[in-house]
């Protein structure tokens, strides 16, 4: 039984060397039949495109499966990042400071920024 698969293209791993200074973590909770967490890591170019660095499913929300996706992309290009954002659960930041403790983690990006100029 499949728990956990992450895939990079050549052009994804080339991309993450390249631009992943700052990565965008976003996770569809079991949206697809097959009930896996689907994460996505997305940048942007030097022309502020988004990219697709990596994607990833894992069979649940834990920090253990976070951790292990966090790891094979490290393990893949051999580069951290300095800043991840991500609009997800604790278990995604436990994760990625088991993984890399000088990391910088921005979480609920969305609702803050929502919440704060909803009257404007």
């Amino acid at each position: 039984m499949l728990t956990h698969l992450l895939w990079m293209t050549l052009e994804q791993v080339e991309s993450w060397i390249q631009f992943s200074d700052c990565v965008i973590n976003d996770i569809t909770h079991k949206m697809n039949r097959y009930g896996m967490a689907l994460s996505l890591f997305v940048g942007f170019d030097r022309n502020m495109q988004n990219i697709i660095f990596a994607q990833g499913l894992t069979i649940d929300e834990s920090k253990q499966s976070y951790a292990w996706l966090f790891r094979q992309i490290v393990e893949a290009t051999g580069i951290h990042p300095t800043v991840i954002m991500t609009d997800s659960d604790p278990a995604v930041d436990t994760a990625v400071k088991e993984v890399q403790s000088t990391l910088f983690i921005v979480t609920h990006l969305g609702q803050s920024i929502f919440g704060d100029y909803k009257e404007m």
